[in-house]
């Protein structure tokens, strides 16, 4: 946890309370990778930005961001944890209407 702490901090001055930290996307990317987490969902929000998250598979930290399409230099950190578990959907189950 305290390696994705100074990983948020490395870059850029400590936010206010309730503001998201930004650093360059390349040089963070690096970071992530280098404190073992790897890319495991990228999706198109419909708010218009690319939302990511990060996942080391062996000490479980993660961490959520984003990339606005115009600031693609960019990525913005909003949350990062431990103790996580990648669910695996059960493609038998269907949801159904009541």
């Amino acid at each position: 946890m305290t390696k994705i702490l100074v990983l948020m901090f490395c870059f850029v001055t400590t936010p206010a309370w309730g503001q998201v930290a930004c650093i360059n996307a390349d040089e963070g990317k690096d970071k992530l990778m280098t404190i073992g987490q790897l890319p495991i969902f990228a999706g198109l929000s419909k708010r218009g930005h690319i939302t990511e998250i990060w996942l080391n598979h062996k000490d479980t930290t993660w961490t959520a961001l984003y990339i606005l399409p115009q600031q693609q230099k960019l990525m913005c950190i909003v949350d990062s944890g431990t103790i996580s578990s990648q669910l695996k959907p059960k493609t038998d189950q269907r949801a159904e209407s009541k």
